[in-house]
Order: structure tokens, then sequence, then C-alpha cells
């Protein structure tokens, strides 16, 4: 059975967004539209309940260059469904893809969970859900 927020779920949530690729480089021009292309669906979504924040470019260990963060503010578990629509649409386009959702865990320390466009399927979603469904309640009690 697949965890899905329930509909009565209101809070407030900010998560990391890293769309990946195994077949571009990431300052490759295509990769770049592929990336362009879900931020501008995400981005089309803002009447759901998602905005998206652009954070200035810095350097991160481990990586070449300098890296922007995209931020997805979620108001509501409803705009996490719409979210997670919109991930799913992107990842089926291309096998290749993939999305790390970066969170904040219950300590304060960064989590991510890596959805893969190979392997796409509830599962991946079901986990997701819980765990930000969780965490967006623990945040915001009703």
């Amino acid at each position: 059975m697949t965890h899905a927020p329930s509909d009565d779920a209101l809070w407030a949530l900010d998560l990391g967004l890293v769309p990946r690729s195994s077949r571009f480089d990431e300052h490759d021009e295509n990769w770049i539209d592929q990336e362009r292309e879900l931020l501008d669906a995400l981005d089309s979504r803002t009447t759901d309940g998602i905005t998206l924040r652009r954070t200035p470019a810095s350097a991160v260990p481990g990586h070449k260059g300098l890296l922007d963060t995209v931020v997805v503010a979620l108001t509501s578990a409803s705009a996490l469904r719409v979210a997670a629509d919109c991930w799913k649409t992107w990842l089926r386009r291309d096998r290749t893809r993939s999305v790390e959702i970066v969170y904040p865990g219950d300590d304060g320390t960064e989590q991510r969970l890596r959805i893969d466009a190979k392997q796409l399927d509830d599962g991946q979603f079901d986990r997701l859900y819980q765990v930000l469904d969780e965490l967006g309640r623990r945040r915001w009690p009703r």
C-alpha cells in the first residue's frame, strides 16, 4: 500500500533538490536544458503550494566548480504530492536521471534520499512521503 501524506496535513518544509544524470556532465547544455525543464515544471505549480528558490552558487567539497542549491518550499502535504508527481514525470523521460532530496533530519543533520529513474516505483516515493510527512508534522504539530 502506498503511503501518502494525508489531505488534512498542513505544514511547511524546505527541501533541497539535486537533479543528476549518469549520462550527461553537469555543464553539458543538454543536461542544463533538462534541469531547467524540471525546475520550470515545479515553478509552474506555485498555486499548489510549491515555491522554488535558488541560493547563490558556492563551492562544494568533492565537486568541480560552483553549485547552485535549489530549494523546494512546500506548504502542505498536498504540495508534496504535486512535487512528487513532477519528479516522477521528469524521471520517467530518461532512465539515466535521478533526483536527490535533501532534508533536515531529527537532529538537524542533512539527510539525503535518492530516487533513481532506473528503479522508479512507488516504493521509492513511499519512503519519501513517510519521512517528509512525519518530519513536517513534528515541526508543525496541529
